[in-house]
C-alpha cells in the first residue's frame, strides 16, 4: 500500500485527493484547507506539501510513522523537519498518534529545501497501544 493510500484511509483529519484536474492535493478535513504544490500550479510556485504522521496499524497493535511529499521536495522537507526538530515534535506529541501537513519553500536549482514549516497544527489522534 502506498504512502498516500496509508494517509488517506488511516487518518480521519488529512487526506490526499486527487484535484479535478489532476494533480495531487493535501486537505485539511477539520478546516477544508486544501494544500496543492507549487508545481502544480500555473505560476510554479516553489513550494511543496507533504503528510507526515504516526497512525495505527489496522490490527491497532502498533504504530507506523508515514511520511511522503506530493512531490520528491515536500519528502525532502519532512526529512529535513525529522532530522531537525524531532525532538521538539515528540516533546508535542508523547507517544499519541498524529497527523499534520507540512510545507516546503526549496530551492529552483536543486530543489533542497529552503524552509520547512507545520501547514496545519499537529493533530492529536487517539493514544497509542
Amino acid at each position: 500500500m502506498t504512502s498516500r493510500r496509508l494517509a488517506s484511509a488511516w487518518d480521519p483529519v488529512i487526506a490526499f485527493e486527487r484535484a479535478d484536474d489532476g494533480p495531487w492535493t493535501l486537505r485539511d478535513q477539520s478546516t477544508g484547507m486544501l494544500c496543492r504544490s507549487g508545481q502544480d500550479t500555473a505560476d510554479a510556485a516553489l513550494v511543496d506539501y507533504a503528510y507526515l504522521g504516526r497512525l495505527a496499524l489496522p490490527d491497532r497493535q502498533a504504530d507506523v510513522l508515514v511520511f511522503t511529499g506530493i512531490h520528491p521536495p515536500g519528502t525532502l522537507g519532512v526529512v529535513q523537519l525529522i532530522a531537525s526538530d524531532i525532538g521538539d515534535l515528540c516533546a508535542q506529541v508523547g507517544d499519541r498518534r498524529f497527523a499534520v501537513i507540512v510545507q516546503v519553500a526549496y530551492d529552483r536549482e536543486t530543489h533542497e529545501p529552503q524552509l520547512v514549516s507545520l501547514a496545519t497544527p499537529l493533530y492529536q489522534h487517539e493514544s497509542a497501544g
